[in-house]
């Protein structure tokens, strides 16, 4: 079977919401491609870390994202409709985060090459001094850092696969928060990424809940791969809806505007001085949750940021 591989140059801000168009007109795999992950960059007051990955060809300096649909597909009719929803979204979103295309071109690709394309781009991701993300088909070619927690993940369609800033900002907080044998909580868990890292980590329980419910034989197969499978409870479930438990440390990378909902659940669910973890914060959003956090007595005790995005790491007070 012939399938064609698409090609949109972009640029950081946008990346995310032409993953989800892609998703939504039912591409076969998406995979993004950016330079920036391979630039070098540092935190502050938390030592730096140097990402010495070689960067692969580049898209003239710009990200690209990349979708695979069946050659039976109008691929003409895909890329109109893909413009169309650029115009859709760009006639709300405010002129700073405006979606960008600069180029939208596409290839054949013969047989089952289109299983292993969008691999070619996802390779072994530095996310700090003391932790690596491996993708499961380069397990037996990776030596491992016993000094290092190593997480084995094979993303399929769920998002969370470490190459992206705010899954980074996400998995650095938590390694800060935890000292081992707490009770947390991962909400809109995706590929599994963070419920997998807090158990790695040593965490007592973890519980990890995603809306989407298609997603989840993906993230039980990410539990599998990292023989966590029976130590981690996967559910469905939105947000913290009729989730009645206190733990010491809740997750959630996931955007503002389910965060914003989220904070008061987190709350609820959190210990006195539980730690709450947040990611997928663009900056222009920076400023409202911190108020947010603040109006809901969460004291913040460190913020990150990659590029535009941040994440904070803050704690519950007494009210």
């Amino acid at each position: 079977m012939t399938w064609y591989e698409l090609t949109i140059e972009t640029d950081n801000k946008s990346e995310n919401l032409l993953t989800e168009i892609l998703w939504g007109l039912d591409s076969a795999g998406v995979s993004i491609k950016d330079e920036q992950d391979y630039i070098d960059w540092s935190d502050d007051g938390f030592g730096s870390v140097k990402n010495d990955q070689p960067a692969p060809g580049t898209y003239e300096n710009n990200p690209v994202v990349l979708g695979y649909f069946s050659a039976d597909e109008n691929i003409e009719d895909i890329i109109n409709e893909i413009k169309k929803y650029q115009a859709n979204y760009n006639q709300e979103l405010p002129a700073d985060q405006q979606i960008v295309i600069h180029d939208i071109r596409y290839s054949p690709l013969e047989d089952n090459d289109w299983e292993t394309a969008w691999q070619a781009y996802y390779e072994p991701i530095h996310v700090s001094r003391f932790m690596d993300i491996v993708p499961i088909w380069e397990k037996d070619d990776q030596p491992l850092d016993p000094q290092k927690t190593t997480l084995f993940l094979d993303p399929g369609m769920a998002f969370g696969t470490g190459s992206h800033e705010t899954t980074k900002l996400a998995l650095r907080l938590l390694e800060i928060a935890m000292a081992g044998g707490e009770d947390v909580i991962d909400v809109g868990t995706g590929s599994g990424i963070l419920a997998i890292a807090a158990k790695k980590l040593g965490a007592n329980k973890v519980d990890a809940y995603d809306y989407d419910g298609s997603i989840l034989d993906i993230t039980r197969n990410n539990f599998a791969l990292n023989d966590v499978e029976d130590a981690i409870k996967l559910a469905q479930n939105n947000i913290l809806n009729d989730i009645n438990t206190q733990v010491d440390i809740i997750t959630a990378n996931i955007l503002f505007e389910i965060l914003e909902p989220l904070i008061p659940q987190a709350y609820n669910n959190l210990k006195l001085d539980g730690q709450l973890i947040l990611s997928g914060i663009f900056e222009d959003k920076k400023e409202d949750m911190l108020s947010l956090l603040a109006d809901n007595n969460f004291t913040v005790d460190i913020i990150m940021h990659m590029g535009e995005w941040y994440g904070i790491l803050a704690h519950k007070g007494k009210e």
